[in-house]
């Protein structure tokens, strides 16, 4: 079984974020149920095209709930999830700034510079999505034995 916290600790090293570090060091357990609700959308996103179940299950260990998959994950497998952690979290900072936009002028939105910071992690997220494409690939290829109408014809 494979402990989610793994796969969190894959996702930090790419994410920088000082809110998140100021949680985690702060409430440790709203850490994890935080970087929970970005795994969720991620094992739904990969789900379709993992050759394995991504179901979650917990154990209580020193009166805290710790969530792991029912399987062991391999380690492409793992840094699949997490790249998909850092692809919402990184949507989430665009729906974010996007937020300041109607409470503000155009005028000053303009001169903030949030469109730019904007474009930029759009711009971002599309090359992080192209990445996870091409991992998923490359998991797929890798895998060409598990896929079953394959293994039907190869007898």
């Amino acid at each position: 079984m494979t402990d989610c916290e793994t796969i969190y600790d894959y996702a930090m090293v790419t994410i920088k974020d000082y809110r998140i570090d100021k949680l985690a060091n702060a409430d440790y357990a709203s850490f994890l149920t935080y970087m929970r609700g970005f795994l969720v959308h991620g094992i739904a996103s990969f789900q379709t095209n993992c050759f394995q179940t991504l179901e979650l299950t917990t154990q209580v260990v020193d009166s805290s709930t710790k969530y792991y998959f029912t399987v062991d994950l391999t380690l492409q497998e793992s840094m699949l999830l997490a790249d998909e952690i850092v692809y919402y979290w990184v949507q989430s900072l665009i729906q974010e700034t996007e937020v300041f936009q109607p409470k503000m002028s155009a005028k000053s939105f303009k001169y903030v510079e949030l469109p730019s910071a904007i474009k930029q992690r759009s711009e971002y997220l599309d090359k992080l999505e192209g990445k996870i494409n091409n991992s998923i690939c490359s998991y797929q290829f890798n895998n060409l034995s598990s896929i079953p109408f394959l293994k039907d014809i190869g007898g």
